[in-house]
């Protein structure tokens, strides 16, 4: 079990898991939308299975060009090189909360878009929210996304 640390940090973290270079064509267009988006500060921690050196530099090498525009996320990549469990999923998920101190985190597949304004709207929607209600989720074209609040 992850802890999730207190934050007054207003960032939003979130975790994206990736695990095979064949599908960086997918990649590119799952950050090219969480560099598109409204809401900042935004961190994008995309927490890779098993990867060698050299395919995080190519990974890193392909999505750099993303990141040259103004004010753009912070960009992290998470290693899960532990030979177990064989299906590391859940181990990925929680490699990126344990890299997170954003007070929000959001979880988005690889092979997921989201609108420009879709984070935006869930921080609202969440800081606008009552105490019991710390989670909204927005269905868009493209990705069903779910934010959390970390209080």
């Amino acid at each position: 079990m992850v802890t999730m640390p207190q934050s007054d940090d207003e960032s939003l973290d979130v975790i994206v898991r990736f695990h095979d270079l064949c599908r960086l064509r997918d990649l590119d267009r799952c950050v090219f939308s969480l560099v598109g988006q409204k809401f900042r500060p935004l961190h994008i921690h995309l927490a890779v299975q098993r990867f060698t050196p050299a395919m995080i530099e190519e990974m890193r090498a392909n999505l750099a060009p993303l990141l040259l525009i103004e004010n753009p996320p912070l960009l992290s990549i998470l290693n899960w090189a532990h030979p177990e469990p064989a299906d590391a999923r859940s181990a990925l998920l929680n490699l990126g909360l344990e890299g997170g101190k954003g007070r929000y985190v959001a979880f988005l597949d690889y092979d997921d878009t989201l609108n420009p304004e879709a984070y935006e709207l869930l921080v609202g929607q969440l800081r606008r929210g009552t105490p019991q209600s710390r989670s909204a989720a927005s269905a868009s074209r493209s990705a069903m996304c779910t934010l959390s609040s970390l209080i």
